[in-house]
């Protein structure tokens, strides 16, 4: 993702009932929903993960912690990636 895609969507110009300011709130939550469905694929991996984990025998267990903490951080990202967007949906 481009970093000028993560420009904040102010109050004013959402409100301004412009089409300049509606397709950019669009483009938001378009970004919004990408990366809803990233983050919720994450969370399917990481619960793949810690069952992978949790099933492992003694000879995997560390190389299936790790992979479950690599998923664990995955998984982090893209909620705050998430986050970051949600926070800039102007308030009504």
């Amino acid at each position: 993702m481009k970093n000028s895609a993560l420009r904040p969507v102010t109050p004013q110009a959402a409100g301004d009932g412009s089409p300049f300011a509606q397709a950019g709130l669009n483009r938001l939550i378009d970004q919004m929903i990408e990366r809803y469905v990233s983050w919720r694929e994450e969370c399917a991996a990481l619960d793949t993960a810690y069952e992978n984990w949790s099933r492992a025998g003694r000879e995997d267990r560390n190389l299936a912690y790790s992979a479950y903490t690599a998923a664990l951080d995955r998984e982090e990202q893209a909620a705050a990636i998430y986050q970051s967007l949600a926070e800039r949906i102007p308030r009504a």
